[in-house]
């Protein structure tokens, strides 16, 4: 992407199942992400669900720990320069880690729904299918949409050479 002009965000998968863990990934992602910063142009998100079932084989954490998860990583992103946001299906969103603590950070929905109805001011991304296909791509490809023009948000808040601009 940074060879092709291509701007690029970040999405963590979350293995996190208590707030330690969450302050423990958080730096981990911040560090592997340091040589990149002044190339990404869309957020840092974190997905709080259980596709795989790791949370549920180890003591899957209550809603609340879900929720401090999820706010003690996008603060952590934040803090770090970065413009964090939270990936979730639909049923995560309303579910698990609905709290108005998580308002201020950008949500990406994953709702494979063509009629989904949202507010796209919070939901800043719609993963809309995985059906997709793309040139080059063997398989199924996850589509989605932006809502939100990232990389002139957040251009705004870099200047050149990777110093923060403070708001």
């Amino acid at each position: 992407c940074i060879a092709q002009g291509i701007p690029f965000g970040v999405y963590v998968y979350s293995y996190a199942l208590n707030e330690a863990d969450a302050k423990a990934e958080a730096e981990l992602v911040l560090k592997t992400l340091a040589p990149y910063k002044e190339h990404i142009r869309y957020p840092v998100y974190i997905d709080m669900e259980d596709a795989d079932g790791y949370k549920k084989k180890n003591g899957f954490p209550s809603n609340e720990t879900l929720v401090n998860i999820c706010e003690i990583e996008c603060l952590a992103f934040e803090e770090a320069g970065y413009y964090a946001g939270i990936y979730a299906s639909k049923t995560w969103f309303d579910t698990y880690i609905k709290s108005e603590r998580l308002n201020r950070f950008d949500k990406w929905i994953a709702w494979w729904n063509n009629d989904a109805k949202f507010d796209t001011k919070a939901h800043g991304l719609w993963q809309y299918t995985s059906e997709g296909a793309v040139n080059g791509i063997s398989g199924r490809v996850d589509m989605n949409k932006a809502f939100k023009d990232y990389p002139a948000i957040i251009s705004k808040m870099v200047k050149p050479f990777g110093e923060e601009v403070m708001q």
